[in-house]
């Protein structure tokens, strides 16, 4: 039988050389840079020119993790530049996604003369044409696709029209790494444009896995205070990071209605820290309500086992349907749409759809595009709106398209596992080839035949809770006393490692999911 390292780098068609790189220290000299690019360089001088001249700049991102960091890091350095820069979050609800023409024009009537895109900004042709009619300068910092039409500018840095790599980054990241054209590393930059790739679901591997490596080896050395604040694990990970730390910072923009969010650059970007323990608590509540209202949304909903797809309506602020399409379509493993009212305009119907393998977004947007008032994303995921009058034909042409479109969930592939091995040995590693994310997932395991007489539960029978010896403990949130079927003695499980830190304790938790009982 192979050895359950041999098993690991298998499931990944890695060999020990691979594991023998993968395991070895980050180095910051494998992060490729920026320079020697027309636009690059154009940029930079425009944003020195700017400086010398005192011109009034504007920084103006988005409103999701990515926007917030990339605004976040382009304040930090202007501001260390000795720029007089201003910034701007744009409102989910108020303004929506990128600089609006509204928007434009307030940026002229204010005296700006140079304004930095970043997280937007690559389509934004009209807009941009109108900025450079007034007199105003525009730089973009964007990572998204672009149409045939750039805007009428050279002072665009984009991962493709900068040939920067193969592999997809965040507006985060590229925001860090034009950072280094001004200074030397500074590592908290770093930890900003690593935190962007992992919010923004950027591939981890080539230098996306090095920053985020940097980024925990640099938070587990030094803890940056906004980080602290915001997680409740001593030891940072890529898990205390996209289930404690980007959800808060996620949370102000989903639920934000007005332009509080912009308070976000002021958490990240000040050199006066005596506002951050107010602000974390702040964003710890709005993510608090935000769990809450998606939570009670969906104890409401009523789903069908026979309809092919869901396709629901409910009462969230519009900011959380994907959130809880995303939920539903890994609950069910069905292609998934939520709508609610729109806060612009009540006749309207607002929605998030998330889809499994084998259906394409995009074609059924376009092929039901008649019931459609606007749609945009990609193949596996898009929002849409249309007139609350017609979403009974559009769910009934919706559900018609799903059946004659199937869409399959992804089989899932699982490492076998002996409980021999459920140690801390197969952490470590497991480790080694950590950070997991996009395009490189955390391994999954299949423990087979373990007794149900072994079986534990928490006090009150909600959860599966069984020490398997000092140090390990085998954890279930979905198995639950009342589950188990006393005609069966074993039941295979599905498996993942994970650290569990509590009151100043590790614990090597084997988190499970039951596959069967028999």
């Amino acid at each position: 039988m192979e050895s359950i390292l041999e098993r690991i780098l298998s499931y990944y068609g890695l060999n020990k050389e691979d594991y023998a790189a993968y395991a070895a220290e980050p180095s910051f000299s494998s992060l490729p840079r920026l320079s020697g690019h027309l636009g690059v360089e154009l940029s930079k001088q425009r944003i020195l020119k700017a400086k010398e001249s005192k011109e009034k700049v504007i920084v103006y991102g988005d409103y999701d993790t990515d926007g917030i960091m990339a605004t976040s890091i382009m304040v930090k350095v202007l501001r260390r530049i000795g720029c007089h820069v201003s910034f701007y979050l744009p409102s989910r609800y108020l303004d929506g996604y990128g600089l609006t023409m509204a928007n434009a024009e307030k940026i002229v009537s204010n005296g700006y003369k140079l304004v930095i895109l970043v997280d937007n900004g690559i389509t934004l042709v009209d807009e941009i044409v109108y900025l450079r009619s007034k007199g105003v300068d525009v730089i973009v910092i964007d990572h998204h696709e672009y149409a045939q039409t750039l805007p009428p500018i050279q002072t665009i840095i984009h991962p493709i029209y900068s040939s920067y790599g193969e592999i997809p980054v965040s507006a985060g990241y590229l925001c860090f790494i034009f950072s280094l054209e001004f200074f030397d590393l500074d590592d908290y930059l770093l930890c900003l444009g690593a935190l962007s790739t992992v919010s923004d679901m950027m591939p981890i591997k080539g230098y996306n896995r090095e920053i985020v490596r940097l980024m925990l080896q640099t938070l587990n050395s030094h803890p940056a205070q906004e980080f602290v604040l915001l997680s409740k694990q001593v030891t940072f990970d890529e898990k205390s990071l996209s289930m404690q730390i980007i959800p808060q910072i996620n949370a102000i923009g989903r639920m934000d209605e007005e332009h509080r969010i912009n308070r976000l650059v002021h958490y990240f970007a000040d050199e006066d820290k005596s506002q951050l323990p107010i602000l974390a608590n702040w964003m710890n509540e709005v993510n608090e309500r935000r769990k809450m209202l998606t939570r009670l949304a969906e104890e409401r909903l009523s789903i069908s086992k026979h309809e092919p797809a869901i396709v629901v309506t409910g009462d969230l602020p519009e900011g959380l349907n994907g959130l809880l399409a995303n939920k539903l379509l890994n609950q069910y493993q069905k292609v998934t749409a939520v709508f609610s009212s729109s806060k612009s305009d009540p006749s309207l119907y607002v929605g998030s759809l998330r889809c499994l393998e084998g259906f394409d977004f995009i074609d059924c947007a376009n092929e039901l595009s008649k019931y459609l008032v606007r749609f945009g994303g990609h193949a596996k995921a898009g929002g849409m709106s249309l007139k609350k009058i017609d979403y009974p034909t559009f769910r009934k042409a919706f559900m018609d398209y799903c059946f004659a479109h199937p869409a399959k969930a992804p089989e899932i592939q699982r490492i076998p596992l002996y409980i021999e091995e459920a140690n801390l040995e197969t952490y470590h590693i497991i480790s080694v080839l950590s950070p997991f994310g996009q395009e490189f997932k955390e391994p999954i395991f299949l423990l087979e035949h373990f007794p149900l007489d072994k079986c534990q539960f928490t006090m009150k029978g909600g959860y599966l809770s069984v020490m398997l010896n000092e140090d390990t403990k085998l954890f279930s949130f979905s198995f639950k006393q009342e589950d188990v079927d006393a005609r069966c003695r074993y039941i295979d499980l599905s498996l993942t490692f994970g650290m569990n830190e509590f009151r100043g304790k590790s614990t090597l938790t084997l988190f499970a999911d039951v596959l069967k009982q028999y």
